[in-house]
């Protein structure tokens, strides 16, 4: 009885920690990478699966920081692929040459719904960054300078910055703009597209832009200047 008693009691300790270390503060969901290289597994990957028939096939990915859609996996020990899903299912592949261009089970997005699923993506982002921020987490302070962005399905990511965001030193505006073009360069797997321009607006007036078109080489460019 004394057993069971102090079983009872110990389970419901460790209840109490479980809930008490989930309820804190909110946190990004991270998944264990996977650790096979075996590029044969990918050849199995259609367009159109979902997250179960994908893991059963490759394994646990690396959710991407961004956002839980977006699952990188290494291959060939010193390059990786990235899967893009539209909630449940498989949508785009960052290369495509490494899985199967047979039997698909689903069909090419148009641009329009590609463009909108994008700007979904990034509503979703800064609406949960905002709550993280909200609670602390240091790391997605910056995202309270931007309003929105806004993908035009073409070659522009468009920035609507808060009320002051141009009086912002330089050197602050650089980290912020650089998350921003990390973040779209993220969103962009969608898109099978590297270069892009980045602009920035403040009350309707452009404010910066990039100085070139690629987003990882992205530095903070002053309008006037």
């Amino acid at each position: 009885m004394k057993l069971k008693n102090g079983l009872v009691l110990s389970l419901t300790c460790l209840s109490v920690g479980l809930v008490g270390s989930f309820t804190s503060q909110p946190k990004l969901q991270t998944i264990q990478a996977a650790t096979t290289n075996n590029t044969k597994n990918f050849k199995q990957i259609k367009l159109g699966m979902n997250k179960r028939q994908v893991i059963d096939i490759l394994g646990k990915p690396v959710h991407d920081k961004y956002e839980d859609n977006i699952w990188t996996y290494p291959v060939k020990d010193t390059s990786s692929v990235s899967l893009v899903f539209k909630k449940d299912t498989l949508e785009n592949v960052s290369d495509k040459s490494v899985i199967s261009a047979k039997n698909s089970v689903i069909k090419k997005a148009t641009t329009k719904t590609k463009r909108q699923n994008i700007n979904t993506a990034f509503k979703d982002y800064f609406k949960q960054a905002a709550q993280y921020a909200r609670a602390g987490q240091t790391e997605f302070a910056w995202s309270t300078m931007i309003k929105k962005v806004t993908f035009d399905g073409d070659d522009e990511l468009k920035v609507t910055a808060v009320n002051g965001f141009n009086a912002t030193p330089n050197h602050e505006k650089d980290v912020i703009a650089k998350k921003v073009a990390e973040l779209g360069k993220s969103f962009l797997h969608r898109y099978d597209q590297k270069d892009i321009e980045l602009e920035f607006y403040e009350n309707g007036h452009k404010i910066g832009s990039s100085q070139d078109e690629q987003l990882t080489l992205y530095k903070w460019h002053d309008q006037h200047q």
